[in-house]
């Protein structure tokens, strides 16, 4: 019960000592606007995770609208380009792209005019897209149709790899010929592909 009791008084006398040196350093560190922004940054980016998580946990298939919309939040997090990593590679007409995302964090995928090869090499994510909200899991290897956007949810550390073939010289040309900006330069390229079938 001593024990117990010491215990407790330590845990009090550190956590009195952080409020301390956190009161202490703002008081000699009052916060700037440019501090206040950030916070408030900050706190957008957690209140729109939290929004994204909770409408793809309760099984909704979102609309193009709804991607979009989302695209558009998770463009202004302050620091969405570091939540993970992408290895491209180009090679022989085959143009490999490789996500390494961690846990909890959400992706916004690129619109693809082609249909393509996708192996999820560890991990597990939630995709949305406006046909589905359903969960993948490693190892597993798919073919996704033309004019699939994803927003991903990684529920465990997820290595993503999707590959493209073509006759590009170089990763930039791929990404030029691969990904639609919008659904309107998607609808507009898939007419001009149906307007030469015909």
């Amino acid at each position: 019960m001593l024990h117990v009791k010491c215990g407790q008084q330590l845990v009090n006398k550190m956590f009195l000592g952080t409020v301390s040196s956190v009161l202490i350093y703002t008081l000699l560190n009052p916060p700037t606007e440019l501090t206040i922004k950030a916070q408030e940054l900050i706190n957008f980016r957690l209140a729109s995770e939290k929004a994204i998580v909770a409408f793809a946990a309760n099984g909704h298939i979102p609309t193009r609208k709804d991607l979009m919309d989302m695209h558009r939040i998770i463009e202004k997090w302050p620091d969405r380009i570091d939540d993970y990593e992408l290895f491209e590679n180009l090679e022989d007409g085959l143009y490999t792209r490789e996500l390494h995302m961690p846990k909890d964090v959400i992706v916004v995928g690129k619109i693809h005019k082609y249909p393509y090869h996708v192996s999820i090499l560890k991990g597990k994510c939630r995709l949305l897209s406006e046909y589905y909200n359903k969960i993948v899991e490693a190892p597993m290897t798919f073919t996704l149709p033309a004019g699939i956007k994803h927003i991903v949810y990684n529920i465990e550390d997820t290595v993503w790899s999707d590959v493209h073939t073509g006759t590009w010289d170089t990763i930039e040309e791929a990404g030029e010929e691969i990904f639609a900006a919008n659904y309107e330069e998607l609808d507009k390229f898939l007419n001009i592909v149906n307007e030469r079938i015909i």
